[in-house]
């Protein structure tokens, strides 16, 4: 009876203060595009831009991306800086502006973010985090009360594994190991839809909110240049999204690309496995999800790690409503209190 007492006042307040709430760190609509070069010694240079969309609400002040260790060269832009105490340990590059005027304003594209590893490319995941300086510089998080901090749609708690801190995830192409496959995935809400969120799209994504119900159609379209086939899956292993959702049903299917995707994206193929998820259980988060990722293995141990990009969907007072209860389980009062 007190956990429930507790979440009823505590949606109550979203309600209460949101027209009083800042613009989050998520307020961003970041767009990342890579390319990717061979040096002469057969090491990969991976070259990012990060732009921000003219409706973002606040500045993007901090990329990163996760690698398989720390790069042989890492290098930034113009007033930009890595975590240098990363190097030692960490396997994510991150860059973060070093001045207020350095950060990227919503319109604007900064390139320069670079580094050279010996890691081959494949589908992986970075962030991209946003700034407000009239509420961030003045209020430290750790100053801010919990239950404060969830009553504004977008603000997540400080340390929270549900919000990542506002952190928004993004598909990019960058280094995986030899022991990865990340085949291209399409995802679509229906059988009117067409297929969409492939790594080379940016305007035809479907956009996948938490008020949604039903369910998620994933396709997993094999690549002919890796040496493995649509039978190889352990589809017992697989998972999708934040809340790792197993697929409900799964099946291959024949017919041509063009069949399961937008007619521009490629080429004639001979079947694709088609994964059905319960859009609840994946668990899409507003504001910070604008891909959905699938990690799964192969019968031969190889991991299978891709994803699929989507639409963001901004923080509202009914999406948020509807996230609070998530984040607030992670501090519900324990059975002894």
């Amino acid at each position: 009876m007190k956990i429930w007492i507790f979440l009823t006042v505590s949606l109550l307040s979203v309600l209460a203060v949101a027209d009083q709430c800042p613009q989050p760190a998520s307020a961003i609509t970041p767009e990342v595009s890579s390319s990717i070069q061979k040096d002469e010694s057969g090491n990969y240079i991976y070259k990012y831009s990060v732009s921000n969309g003219q409706e973002a609400k606040v500045p993007i002040r901090l990329f990163w991306v996760e690698t398989q260790a720390w790069p042989q060269e890492v290098k930034s832009p113009l007033k930009w800086r890595t975590f240098e105490e990363a190097k030692t340990s960490a396997n994510y590059v991150n860059w973060m502006s070093s001045v207020r005027t350095s950060k990227i304003s919503p319109g604007q594209k900064l390139d320069g973010f670079e580094f050279t590893t010996k890691d081959r490319p494949g589908l992986i995941r970075a962030f991209v985090l946003g700034h407000n300086p009239n509420y961030e510089d003045k209020v430290a998080y750790t100053d801010v009360p919990r239950a404060e901090n969830t009553s504004c749609p977008g603000i997540w708690e400080d340390g929270s594994s549900v919000g990542g801190n506002g952190k928004v995830a993004v598909l990019i192409e960058g280094p995986v190991s030899k022991n990865q496959v990340s085949p291209v995935l399409v995802l679509r809400k229906n059988s009117k839809e067409s297929w969409a969120g492939s790594i080379s799209e940016t305007e035809t994504l479907h956009r996948v909110s938490p008020l949604d119900n039903g369910k998620l159609e994933l396709l997993i379209v094999p690549d002919e240049n890796q040496r493995w086939n649509l039978a190889d899956i352990e589809i017992s292993s697989l998972v999708f999204g934040r809340g790792e959702a197993k697929p409900s049903s799964s099946r291959i299917i024949k017919g041509s690309y063009g069949n399961f995707a937008n007619p521009g994206l490629g080429k004639t193929i001979k079947s694709a496995l088609l994964l059905t998820f319960d859009i609840e259980k994946v668990n899409p988060l507003c504001g910070i999800d604008r891909a959905l990722f699938l990690k799964g293995k192969l019968k031969d141990g190889k991991e299978l790690i891709s994803g699929v990009k989507i639409k963001g969907v901004p923080c509202t007072i009914e999406t948020w409503v509807k996230e609070v209860p998530k984040i607030l389980k992670h501090r519900e009062p324990s059975k002894t209190e």
